[in-house]
């Protein structure tokens, strides 16, 4: 019995620091401190669930959407400053063969870029924010 109390409290406290897999180890991302809202792997054969993982935010990537699933982050009053907007650009975290959304995949559409996770929340970070790989059209 004491032993299951201690699995379960571990398995317990791993869900409420939001540990990440990177592969050769584990890293704790208070983005996702709660949970990831659905399964996501940094792994590029999880094409339609490939996590990629910042300091700023956390989300699963979908190479077959060329969207994310979803976007995690903290949002502190420290993060919301004047800082200005980098230019967009596509993603270096992901993998070789995951198709890169730019900039001309919204010409003519009828629609415009809009990020899961607002630039104005993280108005105090520095430009590299701007990843294609957190956009979605709006």
């Amino acid at each position: 019995m004491r032993h299951r109390l201690l699995c379960l409290s571990a398995v317990l406290f791993a869900a409420l620091v939001g540990t990440v897999s990177t592969g050769a180890q584990d890293v704790t991302n208070p983005n996702i401190r709660f949970g990831m809202p659905s399964p996501a792997k940094k792994d590029a054969n999880h094409r339609d669930a490939y996590l990629i993982a910042r300091p700023q935010y956390v989300l699963s990537y979908n190479a077959t959407t060329r969207t994310p699933n979803w976007v995690s982050w903290v949002l502190r009053k420290s993060d919301i400053g004047n800082a200005k907007r980098g230019a967009f650009k596509p993603d270096p975290l992901l993998p070789a063969g995951f198709t890169q959304v730019t900039s001309a995949a919204y010409t003519g559409s009828g629609f415009h870029r809009g990020h899961m996770c607002p630039a104005a929340d993280r108005s105090t970070r520095p430009p590299h924010y701007q990843m294609d790989s957190s956009v979605r059209p709006r």
